[in-house]
């Protein structure tokens, strides 16, 4: 498959993105430099409290209006997309361009942003906090300082909206289609009923306004998040307590590691969704155009090498190349791993390879969960795949 590797870009935003963050494997204190360079002409800053190693967390606020709108990120250590995205909208807010847009949130809307939920996580690239809690789960016990930090600073700051953001792997597919679900949104369940109340319909009229904004600049990469009801997620919660809630999953793109492409999406995202509260335009949305955004399906490996033939068997390989962290400049070494063998004529992949008249051979097994370490050979030529690449 050819696929655009970039997309059309978004106006001005070369010129506002926060170029500090183009890497996925920043650090804390890459952040909180940022956090201490923002000036106090337009934002307040102040610490929350701190992670469990004692690293600060902060809150963001600015705006007097009537609406109070929260937005948090990265409860997940290794889901950076959104907090490199609330820099490039911190830079877009200080800009000229933007003066209009600050001073018409500003009276419209009281901000509340808490970047970097879980600082611990963050250094370590990993999805838990340094107790290996998933603070996102931690939502009614309380047993992290992170959940009762985040779940203090909401409650008593009481926003009518809340934006939840994430980051979800870059398999996810837009339904059953090849496309990358580079953003999935979701108006998060209240109940096990998957009821919807005034109160998750205003996110899903928030979220109708965003995917109008996203689709021009990444046509039907768009997709629902599934909205199956997590007892002890703050999504979940939140809603059940009457926050409208808002998530946003950052996905993958065509030849896009950094996902780059979904932290543009997440920042025009965020300008929409905003944009929209503040002007109550989201209230002519229907229900039936949140309804209309496909679910996420998850088709997708990284590559995907169709017809050939292993041990006289015709057979479809789908390979995934799983990070790993690691002592290296990078942060991290990439594992190839056999995901799966077979008929996968309904997956697709970021990279596909018609292996048709090619024979598998290898020194060991080639085996489900296995590393992919192997040749192609037609007789005349040899491909060779190793740790998931084709050499």
């Amino acid at each position: 498959m050819n696929h655009n590797t970039k997309t059309e870009q978004h106006a001005g935003y070369k010129q506002i993105k926060e170029h500090s963050l183009n890497h996925k494997r920043f650090k804390a204190f890459e952040v909180h430099n940022l956090i201490d360079q923002l000036p106090e002409t337009f934002f307040k800053v102040e610490m929350c409290g701190q992670s469990l190693q004692n690293q600060n967390i902060y809150r963001i606020k600015f705006g007097n209006g009537a609406t109070k709108v929260a937005l948090w990120t990265q409860m997940h250590g290794n889901e950076p997309t959104a907090t490199a995205a609330i820099f490039d909208l911190f830079n877009f807010l200080q800009s000229d361009a933007a003066a209009e847009t600050y001073k018409f949130w500003a009276e419209k809307l009281e901000i509340l942003i808490i970047p970097l939920v879980n600082p611990d996580g963050c250094n370590l690239y990993q999805r838990r906090n340094a107790a290996e809690i998933d603070i996102n789960r931690d939502a009614v016990a309380l047993s992290t300082p992170e959940a009762q930090l985040l779940m203090h600073e909401l409650t008593s700051f009481a926003p009518k909206f809340g934006f939840n953001l994430h980051d979800q792997e870059t398999y996810y597919t837009v339904s059953n289609t090849e496309k990358p679900a580079t953003i999935s949104f979701l108006a998060p369940s209240y109940n096990v009923h998957r009821e919807t109340d005034a109160k998750r319909l205003r996110s899903m009229q928030v979220i109708s306004s965003m995917n109008q904004a996203l689709q021009p600049l990444i046509p039907n990469c768009v997709a629902k998040y599934s909205d199956e009801f997590y007892p002890s997620a703050f999504g979940d919660n939140l809603q059940k307590f009457g926050i409208s809630t808002i998530l946003i999953e950052s996905g993958g793109y065509y030849n896009d590691p950094e996902k780059q492409v979904a932290r543009e999406m997440n920042f025009v995202a965020l300008l929409a969704g905003l944009n929209a509260i503040a002007s109550e335009t989201y209230l002519s949305e229907k229900k039936e155009t949140y309804d209309a955004i496909p679910e996420n399906g998850k088709l997708l490996f990284d590559l995907l090498i169709k017809n050939a033939t292993y041990l006289g068997c015709r057979t479809d390989i789908g390979i995934k190349r799983f990070e790993q962290n690691a002592e290296n400049e990078k942060g991290f070494i990439y594992n190839g791993i056999i995901e799966d063998l077979g008929d996968l004529r309904r997956f697709f992949g970021y990279e596909t390879f018609d292996a048709s008249g090619y024979e598998i051979s290898a020194e060991t097994p080639v085996k489900f969960g296995g590393k992919a370490n192997f040749d192609l050979k037609n007789g005349i030529s040899v491909l060779k795949i190793e740790n998931g690449f084709i050499r």
